[in-house]
């Protein structure tokens, strides 16, 4: 009787062993496929706010995006639109754009437009300094002033 018991727990064992080891592969693909859309929302959104011409929103969108993102290329990429985006809109300074284009570089070291603006950058900075980005005046995104009109 007991060599029949130890002969099913032999076949059935591995079986609940390998289901249960499935169940977790399948929760884990679920959880990363959760945080990815997450993350490509995140960029489309902010590709919608750069369509339809606001820059802040964008920016600070292409950032959100490559922390929510886990795949290294895309990830290189919302950094690297996050700079652009900062660069163009006037959002960013040669420092922080400096930052975004390394980051960048780290995750997708053959990221050949993101070499090339940080070269243009270092190039600007040796060769025309004026041209250097600096921040639009006026207070930093999130810290506008607010003016009461009455509606409470």
């Amino acid at each position: 009787m007991m060599k029949r018991i130890i002969s099913i727990l032999k076949w059935f064992l591995p079986a609940v062993f390998l289901a249960a080891i499935g169940g977790k592969l399948v929760a884990y693909s679920h959880e990363q496929e959760k945080q990815f859309l997450q993350g490509y929302q995140t960029y489309e959104a902010a590709t919608a706010a750069l369509v339809v011409g606001d820059s802040k929103t964008a920016y600070v969108l292409f950032l959100q995006s490559s922390y929510e993102l886990a795949d290294p290329k895309l990830k290189a990429k919302a950094l690297y639109e996050a700079a652009n985006t900062g660069w163009v809109g006037g959002l960013a300074d040669y420092h922080t754009l400096v930052a975004l284009y390394k980051q960048s570089l780290r995750y997708d070291p053959g990221f050949y437009e993101a070499a090339f603006n940080l070269e243009y950058l270092y190039w600007l900075k040796t060769n025309s300094p004026e041209e250097i980005p600096q921040p639009e005046p006026g207070p930093e995104p999130g810290r506008e002033e607010v003016t009461p009109n009455g509606d409470v």
